[in-house]
């Protein structure tokens, strides 16, 4: 497995550095619901290593996946200089998964962020788009990098309906128009590949995808400590003035040589134009 960490050349906030203000650094990472029956992978054996892996890059924002409420609040405690957004899909409070964003205190401007469900009435919780069987959602937060606006959308499509997805597709690019010339950063598990028609819709409304500058090419490992390939399904992509050397893969085990969560964390540095 690669070493991320001796490799990150696009440079990533650590503890203790200065931030600079025309750059912002951004994570993916599907943490696996935390309820799973993982036996040797399940939540109480990883968490720390979830921890570990946001603490070694320290990126200003930082979107999850497939978060329950005490994944949240469990990450929530160890970044106390940090502060985050979202809900529960189910609900609309906590119940459910949550694709929450955690940013750095000071960046987030005012109360400008929500949670929108994919579906034909996005404002209702709990409701479903397409032949989906669960709820999906999409969370949003406004940031100032550098004096500039910049909209943050995490994600998570369904594993099955592709309905579902196309209307995630859909429904993510309009409601970016909302927001008429604002950079805008697009991130999460979108469990399908790039030559998928739901990415394409995403490409047509405007946005860009950034292909891997470092790190395996695939991002679903199923906890296999040998895996060697595998579905590249975790995404971010851009609108507007932003540039980027592409995103890195961490491929990162604990110490005990297995992986904090079955997806890899993915990660993108933005210099703000």
């Amino acid at each position: 497995m690669i070493s991320v960490l001796g490799m990150l050349a696009i440079g990533f906030g650590i503890e203790g550095e200065s931030i600079d203000s025309a750059r912002l650094d951004v994570m993916s990472f599907n943490i696996r619901y935390g309820d799973a029956a993982d036996g040797p992978d399940r939540w109480e054996l990883r968490r720390d290593g979830v921890v570990e892996r946001v603490k070694a890059h320290r990126p200003m924002v930082f979107g999850v996946q497939e978060a329950l409420g005490y994944q949240v609040e469990f990450i929530a405690e160890r970044f106390p200089d940090y502060e985050w957004v979202g809900v529960g899909r189910d609900d609309g409070k906590m119940k459910g998964e949550l694709s929450a964003i955690f940013m750095r205190k000071g960046f987030r401007m005012g109360d400008r962020s929500g949670t929108r469900w994919i579906s034909t009435t996005p404002e209702v919780a709990g409701s479903l788009g397409g032949d989906a069987t669960l709820p999906r959602v999409f969370t949003w937060v406004v940031v100032r990098v550098g004096g500039k606006e910049i909209l943050v959308i995490n994600t998570h499509w369904d594993h099955r309906s592709e309905s579902a997805r196309l209307l995630g597709a859909e429904q993510i690019s309009a409601f970016a128009d909302t927001h008429p010339g604002m950079r805008t950063v697009l991130m999460g598990d979108f469990n399908c590949d790039l030559i998928s028609a739901p990415v394409r819709k995403l490409i047509d409304g405007g946005f860009k995808l950034l292909d891997v500058h470092a790190g395996p090419r695939f991002t679903f490992n199923a906890f296999n400590p040998e895996a060697t390939g595998g579905g590249w399904i975790d995404h971010i992509f851009y609108r507007g003035a932003l540039t980027s050397k592409g995103v890195v893969v961490d491929d990162s085990k604990m110490k005990n040589g297995r992986f904090p969560s079955d997806h890899f964390p993915v990660l993108a540095s933005f210099v703000v134009q």
